[in-house]
């Protein structure tokens, strides 16, 4: 971001649904409320995830990674209801 360190920030998505197979990636561009300015918002960054595979068809049941339990620490630790 511009001006500023680089800071992590989750955003759950929980009502996200891919209904149709194939390779997804997913981009959040993020804007600043700029109230002053008569537009209301300034673009600040963009990102995109990793790639994400839709398939239909049974995926074994796993438990998260490290990786994982780690970011679901850190929701539930902002307040986010995780399931």
């Amino acid at each position: 971001m511009i001006g500023s360190s680089r800071t992590t920030i989750y955003f759950p998505f929980t009502d996200l649904a891919i209904p149709y197979e194939g390779a997804y990636k997913i981009r959040v561009d993020v804007y600043k409320a700029a109230y002053e300015d008569p537009d209301g918002y300034t673009f600040q960054e963009q990102t995109k995830s990793n790639r994400i595979t839709i398939v239909s068809e049974a995926v074994p049941t796993t438990g998260p990674g490290s990786a994982e339990r780690s970011v679901i620490r850190n929701l539930q630790a902002a307040g986010v209801p995780i399931p």
